[in-house]
């Protein structure tokens, strides 16, 4: 699913069921954030100066302020 990732994470975000190709991995992916207390899905755009590489904030690393 590589270079799909945000239609992906709209896809694990969204209640309705999903009637696309990849419906086994969205409906797994929904299923197993059901056991989790708090499950985000969130998309990271690519920096274009690091070669797309994403490097993690605070929030990312649960640091509160």
């Amino acid at each position: 699913l590589e270079g799909d990732s945000l239609v992906v994470i709209q896809k694990l975000t969204n209640r309705t069921p999903d009637r696309s190709s990849i419906r086994p991995t969205i409906t797994d992916g929904k299923e197993l954030a059901v056991g989790f207390t708090q499950c985000i899905f969130r998309h990271n755009k690519r920096d274009s100066t690091d070669g797309g590489l994403t490097r993690p904030t605070e929030v990312d690393r649960g640091v509160s302020g």
